[in-house]
């Protein structure tokens, strides 16, 4: 063990638990108690832990309430809401939890259906009909394909 200390030393890297009483540097947006672009390691880690706790808590009882009024919808008299749910559930239930995960997480990185482009809304035009799937975000930053190197367009 002193080896790897002495290895440390002459490499100018510090071991141990001292970073934690360092400012960090970090802005962050949400925090349960007063915070600053200044605050230690050890601080910032226990905002986390808080956010954390805080997050789960709310996620608990809200789930626990979308559980329960899924259940109440699967016996509902009302065929519509029950068959409603009843898919609800057996959708989910039948979806492994890591392609859930997947789908969610990677659910950000794609255009809303719903919302229309900044430039149309700048225009005060509407969506059009013909584009109703999402388009991934990559396809913003491509630039156009000039209409000669376009593949199944026939030339004019």
């Amino acid at each position: 063990m002193q080896s790897a200390g002495v290895n440390l030393s002459e490499l100018g890297l510090a071991s141990g638990f001292d970073f934690l009483g360092r400012a960090t540097g970090w802005a962050y947006s949400f925090s349960l108690i007063e915070r600053s672009i200044d605050d230690t390691h050890g601080r910032t880690l226990m905002i986390g832990v808080m956010n954390t706790v805080f997050l789960g808590v709310i996620t608990i009882f809200l789930s626990t309430d979308l559980g329960f009024a899924i259940g109440a919808a699967r016996i509902a008299r009302n065929l519509s809401v029950a068959a409603a749910a009843a898919v609800f559930v057996q959708i989910f239930r039948n979806i492994p939890l890591i392609l859930q995960l997947v789908f969610w997480s990677l659910r950000p990185f794609c255009r809303c259906c719903c919302a229309a482009p900044p430039h149309w809304r700048a225009k005060g035009g509407s969506r059009p009909g013909w584009r109703r799937f999402p388009q991934p975000l990559y396809r913003q930053h491509l630039p156009p394909v000039p209409r000669q190197h376009r593949c199944l367009t026939p030339p004019r």
